[in-house]
């Protein structure tokens, strides 16, 4: 039995599905943070249980080839469409439409496709995902403009339509609960094991061989899947190699100081995706008691897999929201793996009929992980650049980039960095930067941003190890420290002090974004965190440091947030924008809401302000010169 290339393809567009759905379903139907949280998870609920549903009605049709391909072949076409779109609710409503038909695809699949031969085209699919951003750095390919990223999808789509409609399909009878484990698997794979970004940041350092180590993992899973014999001992071993290695991967990412387990990232996530292509290995057993009610069941089976990805990405990522750990989570959705995986291998040890390469692409496999082992070294940036001469003024820029979207829910990171550089700035201090994270396609917008604006990068987690703040200057660096501010709001607060030298001059950069808890009245509850950025900048002028501090500091002027305005501006720090108040930080023409600043050490004199009403993101850019 030969892999099954419609299905792996269609997986692979699959994923690029995903990665628009998950930020359109925050930007989009989140509409910056003011829809109810249950009521976007009301709306992706809707979407990953309608499929169940119509599966229900379609499982006693006589013509399921027919049904399978129109529904592949309408989420191909969104595929292609999303190349395309402006964004806004016409994407989402696209991405939704090529979401539901996926789903339908995949769970009318199953009748024609040996669970084997599923869990070793996924693995294709992954490692291919994993490749593509190892040696091509920037963005995922559906937020890629230019004719190259345009001909790859429309090839890519081209052959996935061609398989799809013609490649010859079977009824096969499998052991339907199996299917089960296909939405939990992704959940994992996406989240940390095919997780490049996740890998080569978790560590908080960006080692090559890390890089190949995933690479490796990745094309040698689509053999451990696809093995030709039941690889012994039995799911408990690898089932609990598996519970072990994403438990500690979770704990690990929560960790504000380097540890064992922060350090151990990329083996711990490639630990994880051995013992899930083992447990997949291990599923793929025929049922003894096989028939076709079992097969019709399959999809269904799947498509309640998908349920417990969409349920398990909502939970885990709420917790940032609402305050609670999140890593008992993954622990549950590798227990949920691992029950489904002893009670298939326990049900019947007889192995199904394997897929095993040809030898060509087998020689193909391992030509294209040594191409990579190659290639990587040269084109993975090091994020690492000369220092400038000195400047007698120093321009400086923050920004709050929304992990790189737009209020379109469009990937605007290119339109972001085009509009900082019209700003031309020495120094630039980025809020909400995510590093990885599966919710918002597991892309680094810090490395994607230095690299566009060619500049080095000093990072601070707040949240968890994959998203905080940042400094970006190419000024020479004495130190850089990440202090964590008090417990406040939903995704952690901390501030980075970095020092450097300006001419014979020490400056103290602070880029924050504070994270306050709210009273009733939209006011702070407690202004800590304000007093602790405060007294860093205090500290630093002590010491006889020029200070610039700037970030989104969630309060403004007046108003009910201006208690912690007061507290701030108290002590010597001076309002860089002072003169020029109002000054409106998000874009539009409505009420001037200024919640991002810059303060200064009363050394410092600002002039040339800016802030363009650009809707690359739910803040604007700002900037001025100081001297």
């Amino acid at each position: 039995m030969r892999l099954r290339f419609d299905i792996a393809i269609f997986l692979f567009i699959f994923i690029e599905i995903l990665y628009v759905y998950f930020p359109g379903l925050i930007t989009v139907v989140g509409d910056a943070g003011t829809t109810p949280p249950e009521h976007m998870g009301l709306y992706a609920l809707t979407c990953f249980a309608a499929p169940i549903v119509v599966m229900t009605a379609l499982r006693r049709t006589t013509k399921p080839i027919r049904w399978a391909r129109w529904f592949g072949t309408t989420a191909i076409a969104t595929r292609v469409a999303l190349q395309f779109t402006p964004g806004g609710w016409t994407q989402m409503t696209i991405v939704t439409i090529g979401l539901v038909a996926a789903l339908l695809y995949l769970a009318l699949a199953t009748r024609f496709t040996p669970l084997r031969t599923y869990f070793t085209a996924l693995m294709v699919a992954l490692a291919a995902h994993v490749t593509l951003t190892a040696v091509w750095a920037g963005p995922n390919l559906v937020w890629r403009d230019g004719t190259l990223a345009t001909s790859i999808i429309l090839a890519v789509c081209s052959a996935a339509i061609i398989a799809v409609t013609t490649t010859d399909l079977r009824i096969h009878l499998d052991h339907a609960p199996s299917y089960l484990a296909f939405g939990p698997a992704l959940f994992l794979l996406l989240l940390h094991g095919a997780n490049l970004h996740f890998v080569v940041n978790g560590s908080g350092r960006a080692q090559w061989w890390e890089i190949l180590l995933i690479v490796t993992v990745a094309w040698t899973s689509v053999y451990i899947v696809g093995f030709k014999h039941e690889i012994k001992p039995g799911p408990w071993l690898w089932g609990g190699i598996l519970i072990l290695a994403v438990t500690a991967t979770g704990i690990g990412g929560h960790l504000d100081a380097p540890s064992p387990l922060t350090d151990s990232s990329a083996l711990l996530a490639a630990l994880s995706y051995v013992a899930l292509a083992f447990l997949g290995n291990q599923l793929a057993v025929l049922d003894r008691n096989r028939d076709q009610k079992g097969s019709q069941k399959s999809g269904t089976y799947l498509l309640a897999g998908t349920l417990v990805f969409a349920t398990a990405t909502f939970v885990y990522y709420a917790a940032y929201d609402l305050g609670y750990d999140n890593w008992p989570t993954v622990t549950a959705v590798a227990v949920v793996i691992v029950a489904v995986a002893q009670t298939s291998w326990r049900r019947s040890r007889e192995a199904q009929p394997h897929i095993e390469l040809p030898v060509r692409r087998r020689v193909l496999v391992l030509a294209t992980a040594s191409l990579t082992v190659l290639v990587l070294t040269t084109t993975y940036p090091s994020g690492s650049r000369e220092t400038v001469s000195v400047p007698e003024s120093l321009r400086i820029a923050a920004y709050n980039i929304q992990m790189g979207f737009d209020l379109d829910g469009r990937y605007a990171l290119a339109q972001q960095a085009k509009t900082l550089r019209e700003l031309d700035p020495d120094i630039v201090m980025l809020s909400e930067v995510d590093r990885g994270w599966m919710l918002n396609g597991g892309q680094d917008s810090l490395r994607n941003m230095a690299d566009s604006l060619e500049m080095n990068f000093y990072w601070a987690p707040a949240a968890d190890r994959l998203w905080g703040d940042a400094i970006l200057t190419n000024l020479p660096l004495t130190s850089y420290k990440s202090h964590a501010l008090a417990p406040g709001g939903p995704t952690g607060a901390q501030a980075l002090e970095a020092n450097v030298r300006w001419g014979n001059d020490d400056l103290t950069l602070i880029s924050t974004h504070l994270q306050p808890p709210y009273n009733e009245e939209g006011g702070w509850s407690d202004t800590t965190q304000a007093r602790q950025v405060r007294d860093l900048a205090d500290a630093a002028m002590d010491k006889g440091h020029k200070v610039i501090m700037a970030g989104d500091f969630n309060f403004a002027p007046q108003g009910p947030s201006s208690e912690a305005w007061k507290v701030v501006t108290g002590s010597e720090t001076v309002d860089a924008f002072a003169d020029w108040r109002p000054f409106p930080t998000t874009p539009g023409e409505g009420e001037a809401v200024q919640i991002d600043h810059v303060f200064l050490s009363p050394d410092l004199t600002p002039s040339n302000p800016a802030n363009p009403n650009v809707e690359h993101s739910d803040h604007r850019p700002i900037a001025v010169t100081v001297r």
